[in-house]
């Protein structure tokens, strides 16, 4: 099992944990973890990674540092995390990480 970290997946994407199985299943959507105030994404990563990547799914687990997101888990507060997630994803789309149309 390989798990590796990212500093960025493209050009404007946040940090994340990933684990990209060997072969993808037929229908491979990823599973993206959303980590809590104890930002801790590499353990749910390591937790959960065997299992999908047995399923052939890619994992991500995106970091939202206590610097740069203070309030990511709030919508309305400076910045926009749910907008750094969804260009995380495009990047590694096109970067070949996962493959599906949608999420």
């Amino acid at each position: 099992m390989n798990i590796e970290y990212l500093e960025s997946c493209g050009n404007t994407s946040i940090p994340c944990w990933v684990a990209v199985p060997n072969e993808f299943s037929t229908d491979p959507k990823p599973l993206v973890l959303i980590h809590g105030i104890s930002r801790k994404a590499h353990d749910q990563v390591r937790y959960l990674a065997r299992y999908c990547l047995e399923l052939g799914r890619p994992v991500i687990a995106p970091v939202f540092s206590k610097n740069d997101w203070r309030t990511y888990q709030q919508v309305v507060r400076n910045g926009r995390a749910d907008l750094a997630l969804l260009t995380l994803m495009q990047e590694m789309r096109s970067a070949g990480i996962w493959r599906t149309k949608d999420f």
